[in-house]
């Protein structure tokens, strides 16, 4: 938890939220856990890659929020842009495309 926040609130100059925000992406992202006090605080110390990867969608929403005309995959990608390097790390860029034959929802 402690290097998640570390991460979010501090770990790129960048892209920064403040600690109400950061403990906000961090704790919507984790499961549900039916019974935390039985099954131990510990347990969630850790989070897991799909966590992981549900907090740094948050963290774009959150921090590109007045950008309302950008899609959350691109505020996603400027967010990966932006941490990827503090682990010597590159985002590779995706090919997008539309399928027109489906449905629009």
């Amino acid at each position: 938890m402690q290097e998640a926040m570390k991460l979010m609130m501090s770990g790129c100059e960048d892209i920064q939220v403040n600690e109400l925000s950061a403990k906000y992406c961090y704790a919507m992202s984790l499961q549900t856990c039916a019974d935390i006090v039985k099954n131990g605080f510990l347990q969630k110390q850790h989070i897991l890659l799909l966590e992981f990867m549900e907090m740094i969608g948050r963290v774009a929403f959150i921090y590109y929020a007045s950008e309302t005309d950008v899609p959350l995959f691109e505020k996603i990608n400027r967010v990966l842009d932006a941490w990827l390097p503090t682990v010597n790390a590159t985002r590779q860029e995706a090919e997008y495309f539309c399928d027109s034959d489906s449905e629009q929802y």
